[in-house]
């Protein structure tokens, strides 16, 4: 009977063992992202054995802030780590792990911004993989002892409250090369018509936030008609801006500048004969699009610029003058933007 005792004792503590090692070995995080990106970190993360729950407000970007934001998350959760995707007020994103039983902190900078397409959260969800194996997180057989040199890794203890933030790394654009087409109105004060239908394309090549790209702008043209003479101006315009690119959540704002072109041809028939003028008019540029970001390659916004045309807008035909108008010309329009890999 004694031995009896001695057995059944034996077994429940040996069960209440292995229950306990196997809840210490279960871990949990808590990830801040959209759901393709969750599902994406579930996946990788499922041989780990490790939980994934969505969160609701990001701890921000902004050091120690952030750091006590996800501590009191994982607190509250009851969670062994925080994971998080953070873009700061200069459009700057960057992906973030939260060691809670380390209280450390490590950072990563990502090229591109939130919503991820499927490509992209599975690529961030290896990034968040690689992150966690400097934690406890992992399970021990999968931790690195140092970074290696592959794989550049930014580690942020934070500061006491009275130091200064330290600053969070500057993404570049994923793609550098993006293809516009524009459809709209240009407007200017003429002795013709004022409204003119106009289409125009243009590429830029991006140096980090930097764009520098060529236009160019064509359209129907405006009638110039009176008693003795009827003819047709067209102007054919080409630029070359360079803009900045500014990220605002799922908008962009891109000002640009730079110089143009103006081919204008005024060709029609006078009493005394027929008229072909051909001109160049330089000018300056300076304008802007609101876009609003459709994907991770496209988007679509508003545009609007204005030109400074360096030389009057005017044609004579023997000495009497036939049209005019101001130097001020004005583009407004619906602009496609697409950005090639």
């Amino acid at each position: 009977m004694r031995l009896r005792g001695i057995l059944l004792v034996s077994l429940v503590a040996a069960h209440v063992t292995t229950a306990n090692d196997a809840i210490a070995d279960h871990r949990k995080i808590v990830l801040f992202g959209d759901p393709a990106l969750i599902h994406a970190v579930e996946v990788g993360l499922e041989p780990w054995d490790v939980d994934v729950v969505g969160g609701r407000a990001d701890p921000g970007a902004t050091m120690p802030h952030a750091a006590d934001e996800a501590g009191s998350t994982a607190a509250v959760e009851h969670a062994n780590g925080v994971v998080w995707i953070s873009t700061d007020a200069n459009g700057e994103t960057a992906l973030w792990v939260y060691d809670a039983d380390e209280k450390r902190v490590t950072s990563r900078a990502l090229r591109k911004t939130p919503p991820f397409d499927d490509a992209t959260a599975a690529a961030i969800a290896l990034s968040v993989k690689t992150l966690l194996r400097l934690t406890s997180i992992a399970p021990p057989a999968e931790r690195f002892g140092s970074v290696p040199a592959a794989t550049p890794v930014t580690e942020i203890t934070p500061p006491p409250p009275s130091s200064a933030a330290p600053p969070s790394p500057a993404p570049e654009p994923s793609h550098p090369i993006a293809i516009e087409i524009t459809g709209g109105a240009r407007f200017a004060q003429t002795d013709a018509a004022i409204a003119e239908a106009r289409a125009t394309i243009g590429g830029f090549y991006s140096f980090g936030r930097i764009s520098l790209g060529v236009e160019t702008s064509l359209g129907p043209g405006i009638a110039v008609d009176s008693a003795a003479f009827h003819a047709r101006e067209t102007d054919a315009t080409f630029a070359a801006h360079a803009r900045y690119r500014w990220p605002i959540g799922r908008f962009l704002l891109m000002p640009e500048l730079g110089p143009s072109g103006h081919v204008e041809l005024l060709d029609g028939a006078y009493a005394s004969g027929g008229v072909h003028t051909l001109r160049f008019d330089p000018a300056l540029d300076a304008g802007a699009t609101w876009a609003w970001s459709l994907s991770s390659r496209a988007y679509v916004g508003v545009h609007a610029s204005a030109s400074w045309l360096l030389r009057w807008q005017r044609f004579d035909v023997d000495g009497a003058r036939v049209l005019g108008g101001s130097p001020i010309l004005a583009d407004v329009g619906l602009r496609l933007g697409v950005e090639l890999p």
